[in-house]
């Protein structure tokens, strides 16, 4: 399953959750990509120390965040192999 699907998987629950219900429980969902871009662009992923750094991801969700981190692991794991 690529991100886009696991992204519109997420936006159809949070449309099926009733909003009201999202306020009483807490419930963000983070279905933008650029949201999510925009996190990531915050932490320093593009160091050789990323598999040293912890998240932490409360994910009510389908866990976008924490899967766009892993891709971006992997791509920098893979880039050091070849090097």
């Amino acid at each position: 399953m690529n991100i886009n699907n696991i992204i519109y998987n997420q936006q159809q629950t949070e449309t099926n959750l009733n909003y009201d219900y999202r306020k009483d429980f807490g419930i963000f969902l983070t279905s933008d990509i650029d949201i999510i871009d925009d996190i990531i662009s915050i932490i320093n992923l593009s160091d050789n120390n990323i598999l040293n750094k912890k998240f932490l991801e409360p994910s009510c969700g389908d866990g976008i965040l924490i899967i766009s981190i892993l891709v971006i692991n992997n791509a920098l794991v893979q880039n050091n192999c070849d090097t």
